[in-house]
């Protein structure tokens, strides 16, 4: 993807090619291991592995934790999620949960990268979106290493943050702005990216099972308020109402959106068992369109003939389940292989 010339990592098609090559043969590369690592299955046959697998339920959970090292399956996240439940079990409650958009219409440095002999000044909005398209994965390369650096030298230096976990998710754009003063910045910078303004009937609406109306699923237009309060939730959760005079304005803490220039989403952590359940249906959450691998294998028994090897239908159901990805997401995967291979 970095060749001289960048025709790969511009090609239409390789991208696609090349995550695709990477997570099926690390997909047969678990397939192996696992067999190796359990001898019984070396001579098996597909109905010794049906009759093997009605006997021993517990034999699908040692298929299932040797997919979990397939990155980014079903498996893997599912995986992620309870590693990270395990954190909270011995480290405690944390203290913040917070997003950080990416913001690739709102940085001045980032199309300094894409053109650098090109004037910002008189970039047009049409010239930038056309850069965004033409070099995605510079883009989520430098949007990858802004965050980590982000994270490292402002987060952890400012707030004394010494354990994390954190999943990477694209969300919208949002425009350039100018730096003038602080007060002026944070109140520019709020009305530009932190004010909910996509607050027309759509995805965003929910069908209240009690009022049987409507509403926004964020629960916009918040209540004004005078004064920041804790009070319990509709779901008897602890709760922080903050003061606003806006009530279509996201929570934010001016430091961190100052500093990461795109919209954020900051709260205090201060109910065990909400986080629990939100990590459970968001953080951990599996690509779309990668089916269980319980389903797979059962579509994969169905399939293949009797004489078929135990290993090949594992490697099979263990390839089937690398599922499909838009092009934002291929390039945040593939620079994330690279930069973890070129950690020096």
């Amino acid at each position: 993807m970095n060749f001289h010339d960048e025709r790969f990592a511009k090609h239409p098609r390789f991208r696609y090619f090349a995550l695709n090559s990477i997570m099926r043969w690390n997909a047969l590369k678990n397939g192996g291991v696992f067999v190796k690592k359990n001898s019984s299955f070396n001579n098996m046959k597909k109905d010794e592995l049906r009759e093997e697998l009605q006997n021993n339920p517990s034999l699908l959970k040692k298929i299932l934790f040797y997919n979990s090292n397939l990155r980014w399956s079903r498996s893997s996240w599912y995986a992620r999620g309870q590693e990270l439940l395990a954190m909270i079990e011995q480290l405690g409650l944390p203290t913040l949960f917070f997003t950080l958009s990416a913001a690739d219409l709102h940085w001045p440095d980032l199309f300094h990268y894409l053109a650098p002999d090109e004037d910002l000044n008189s970039m047009t909005e049409t010239r930038r979106r056309k850069l965004i398209e033409e070099n995605p994965y510079k883009v989520d390369s430098f949007f990858m290493q802004r965050g980590e650096k982000f994270i490292t030298e402002v987060l952890k230096s400012k707030f004394n943050v010494k354990d994390m976990w954190f999943r990477i998710e694209y969300q919208h754009r949002t425009r350039l702005s100018e730096v003038i003063d602080l007060k002026k910045d944070l109140a520019e910078l709020l009305n530009r990216v932190q004010r909910h303004t996509k607050h027309q009937a759509g995805y965003r609406w929910r069908k209240n099972k009690k009022t049987k109306k409507y509403e926004c699923r964020f629960k916009f237009p918040k209540e004004l308020a005078e004064e920041t309060i804790i009070k319990r939730s509709e779901d008897n959760d602890v709760e922080l109402v903050t003061a606003r005079n806006d009530n279509l304005l996201n929570k934010y803490n001016a430091y961190i959106i100052q500093t990461w220039r795109a919209n954020i989403d900051v709260s205090p952590v201060l109910s065990k068992r909400a986080l629990v359940n939100y990590l459970a249906k968001y953080i951990s959450k599996s690509e779309t369109k990668s089916e269980e691998l319980t389903e797979l294998l059962q579509i994969q028994m169905d399939k293949t003939d009797s004489d078929t090897s135990a290993k090949s239908i594992i490697q099979q159901i263990y390839m089937k389940s690398c599922c499909e990805r838009d092009i934002r997401k291929f390039f945040k995967l593939i620079a994330t292989l690279y930069l973890e291979n070129n950690e020096d």
